[in-house]
């Protein structure tokens, strides 16, 4: 047999989302393996990443994702397990990061342009490693690129105890004299502070903009909101002159499993309602980031310096990826009950490899295993609600 039947037999472990809304969206499948294509490398993926970003893309708040089903995941990290042709910069057997811009990431193996991957340093493990792209590179660009962050600067990120939040404290380190400000709740504030915030506000029990305003009431150079909603002018009054507010999120519009119009709605007028002159009377800066979009678009203008400065001053001890758990593939919900339940400090991780536990009655009954193909036949009414949400969202974006 050749390389390519001999591949065609093997198969792979998988994440799929099969539709929009709660955990019962998502079904462990079993693929076949493809070869690596012109260009590209073939991980076996030891870790890979769940974000926040991932409950809002599993209930069908993105426009930017493959039409359903498909393999979710941003993230991985693992072992080159082939090599496709034109590829020179890697060997089988190296250890790699993925940034998965398309997806496909929790799988056991992924298939990925060579220019996504990024050799990992010696030292690093696979979960530091899985650790890294969205959180860091979000943190980067938030604080490089549209913050332009400078010595003496004060900073507010929120959810201070996430993925993000630790990756911003730790970068913050690379300039001198910064404040950081942070929220999360009081069981986290510990680790918080041992990771560079001056200051920390429990949101469920402070006002954090009353609080913030005692300690500097002049307000905040930079402030990153990932709340969204009603949060964001809260968030904007609280930047001071000069200063830059920049949106990367909205979790305020995720309350349960399954997706929320009402939510959405709120969050969209209270998002849209910023009149363009406004920050200029007020002499303040507004920006927004979406790290999808920017990924799948706009990833060569930025992505290797800025995974090369990652690794770099992970190299120097500055950064020190802060993982909370690791769950095995099929105990997707118990991860993502984590996460929705803001219980993580630091990091959510997968793995393809890791045995799951023995009692996952708690998970959905989508965690049965099923072959890619005995899975030709979808619930009629699913796929064409499902279908209407992805006509209503190319219109909207016709008419954007």
């Amino acid at each position: 047999m050749t390389e390519e039947e001999i591949a065609s037999t093997k198969m792979k472990k998988c994440l799929v989302l099969t539709g929009y809304g709660g955990l019962d969206k998502l079904q462990i499948k079993n693929a076949s393996i493809e070869n690596p294509e012109k260009g590209q490398i073939r991980i076996q993926v030891e870790a890979c990443g769940l974000n926040f970003f991932d409950i809002m893309v599993r209930q069908g708040f993105s426009n930017n994702h493959p039409k359903l089903p498909y393999v979710m995941g941003c993230e991985v990290a693992g072992i080159v397990d082939a090599i496709g042709e034109d590829v020179n910069d890697f060997v089988v057997g190296a250890r790699v990061i993925g940034v998965c811009i398309n997806y496909q990431g929790w799988s056991s193996f992924v298939n990925l342009d060579a220019k996504l991957a990024f050799l990992m340093p010696e030292k690093m493990t696979f979960e530091e490693g899985a650790a890294i792209p969205m959180n860091y590179i979000i943190a980067h660009l938030l604080l490089f690129k549209l913050g332009g962050i400078q010595e003496g600067n004060s900073v507010l990120c929120h959810s201070a105890g996430g993925g993000v939040g630790f990756a911003i404290g730790q970068l913050c380190q690379t300039v001198k004299d910064v404040t950081l400000f942070g929220t999360c709740s009081a069981s986290k504030h510990e680790a918080v502070r041992a990771n560079g915030y001056s200051h920390v506000i429990d949101y469920r029990t402070q006002d954090y903009v009353k609080e913030f305003r005692k300690l500097v009431p002049s307000g905040i150079d930079l402030v990153f909101d990932s709340l969204g909603g009603i949060e964001s002018k809260r968030n904007y009054d609280l930047t001071a002159a000069l200063g830059k507010y920049i949106i990367f999120g909205t979790s305020t519009s995720i309350s349960g499993e399954n997706r929320s119009f009402m939510r959405m709605a709120k969050m969209w007028w209270n998002n849209s309602n910023r009149i363009p002159i406004q920050p200029a009377i007020e002499n303040k800066f507004i920006a927004g980031v979406n790290l999808s979009t920017i990924l799948q678009k706009y990833h060569e203008k930025f992505l290797s310096k800025t995974m090369q400065d990652i690794l770099q001053w992970y190299n120097q001890g500055i950064i020190q990826p802060k993982v909370d758990s690791i769950y095995a593939l099929e105990d997707y919900a118990d991860a993502f009950r984590q996460l929705m339940q803001r219980k993580n400090i630091g990091k959510v991780l997968l793995s393809p490899t890791k045995a799951p536990m023995v009692h996952i009655s708690s998970a959905p009954s989508s965690i049965a295993i099923v072959n890619e193909a005995e899975d030709k036949v979808e619930d009629s009414k699913e796929a064409r609600a499902d279908e209407e949400i992805e006509i209503s969202k190319e219109k909207s974006d016709d008419n954007s």
